[in-house]
């Protein structure tokens, strides 16, 4: 946009609410009345050309507007993990957290391999896919709720998925079948046990206890990650960390008041023992990892760290990301006893090298 004064030409890019495509590439002078009105009405709905029209100390004669583009406005529905469906088994299968532990496969020839997920022998029979959250229930209470009293028979009716379906009032399919948090508290309040659930920022979403906890079935109470309309089982140590974060469980609205600020923590570098390789490709980290005895690695690699990224996603594993001046920096993973990081290679570091 540019206009005019009696002395002089300015030029100004805005962005409006509103359609300024009708007066594109035409002139519009204070004497169009009704036009000159509903252009400066336009104008003031961007900020910068608000304060000028507002603070002006001249005659405003002529605004020409020009190279117009309209932004399709997208209305789209707000997100609550609690009630959307949980079902992403096929696109999701392991992720970077520290609540969360996988067993190290030491047969492992490829990175997704090196993840050992264990499954009760049920679910691995009955596997139900894309119904992640239906398949953590069953995993998780399989063999509690399949307990028998001293005289041998059963304290509660055999866990299956077609019990499971039917507390929560689900139809049984083959698979996709989808589940969300809201929906499953039907089988916790039926059983009387207790459900955590937390995203990746580790803020509690949803901390539910029933008044009289049943404790004759392990665990008494489930704590699952949901990221990405997935669900992650958390270690069973990791109700020793949940218990303070329990108390500050997330209200929603609150997002609406987050703003920039200027307190903020610095990591600490690790300064544990750690050991370094040198990698040309993902798969370069299997053996290292096999059989290492350290606890902290570290690779070094002349890859692009985008690549490697979205092979690990390729290969069903979500990774910690680290950014830095608009670039991936690190990606971290952990897996049995070992954390490792991958990293390009930075020539004013004084230890990328092999070890």
């Amino acid at each position: 946009m540019s206009w005019e004064t009696n002395v002089q030409k300015y030029s100004l890019m805005v962005n409006v609410n509103g359609d300024l495509t009708k007066f594109n590439n035409l002139r519009t002078y204070d004497s169009n009345g009704r036009k000159w009105k509903e252009l400066i009405k336009l104008l003031r709905t961007d900020p910068k050309a608000k304060k000028i029209l507002k603070g002006k100390s001249f005659d405003l004669r002529l605004i020409v507007v020009t190279r117009t583009a309209q932004n399709e406005k997208y209305i789209g529905k707000d997100y609550n993990p609690l009630t959307e469906d949980l079902f992403m088994d096929v696109e999701n299968k392991m992720i970077n957290n520290k609540n969360i532990t996988y067993d190290l496969n030491k047969q492992a020839k490829t990175f997704a391999e090196l993840f050992n997920v264990k499954l009760h022998d049920y679910v691995i029979d009955n596997f139900k896919a894309n119904s992640c959250y239906l398949n953590t229930i069953i995993d998780s209470y399989k063999e509690g709720l399949d307990k028998l009293k001293p005289n041998g028979k059963r304290m509660y009716k055999e866990l299956t998925y077609e019990l499971l379906c039917e507390i929560i009032e689900l139809p049984l399919r083959d698979q996709d079948i989808g589940l969300c948090i809201r929906k499953s508290l039907k089988f916790f309040e039926k059983f009387r046990l207790g459900l955590d659930v937390i995203n990746v920022f580790e803020e509690v979403l949803l901390s539910y206890r029933p008044d009289n906890i049943n404790t004759s079935i392990t665990p008494r109470v489930l704590r699952i990650l949901v990221h990405n309309n997935h669900t992650y089982k958390l270690d069973n140590d990791a109700r020793y960390k949940l218990s303070k974060k329990v108390q500050r469980v997330i209200k929603w609205n609150e997002v609406d008041d987050i703003e920039v600020s200027n307190r903020y923590y610095i990591r600490k570098p690790i300064t544990d023992e750690m050991e370094i390789h040198f990698i040309e490709s993902l798969n370069d980290c299997v053996n290292k990892i096999k059989y290492t005895s350290q606890k902290n690695v570290r690779f070094i690699t002349n890859n692009d760290l985008t690549d490697i990224l979205f092979e690990m996603v390729n290969q069903k594993y979500i990774p910690s990301v680290n950014f830095a001046c608009s670039r991936i920096i690190s990606l971290g993973f952990k897996v049995g006893h070992v954390n490792a990081y991958i990293e390009n290679s930075d020539i004013t570091r004084h230890n990328n090298s092999n070890t």
